[in-house]
């Protein structure tokens, strides 16, 4: 078994419940902070231009998940 055979596998048979709670509070925090940081940066100037003020304005291209929520 390979190893990204036994990530899968870890994945598979791993449950919520098996799942220790600091390490969710923490994955939550991290995922929080992650979206603020990323939401900051749509409104920040200093370079002139923002990934939401290109989408909207049309531009073509990969979007990333964050353009797919706020688009």
């Amino acid at each position: 078994m390979g190893a990204t055979e036994k990530i899968a596998r870890f994945i598979v048979d791993t449950s919520y419940e098996d799942i220790p709670r600091d390490a969710i509070e923490k994955a939550e925090r991290t995922a929080l902070d992650c979206l603020g940081a990323a939401l900051a940066g749509v409104v920040e100037k200093e370079k002139g231009s923002s990934p939401l003020l290109a989408h909207k304005q049309g531009a073509q291209g990969q979007a990333n998940l964050i353009d797919l929520f706020l688009g």
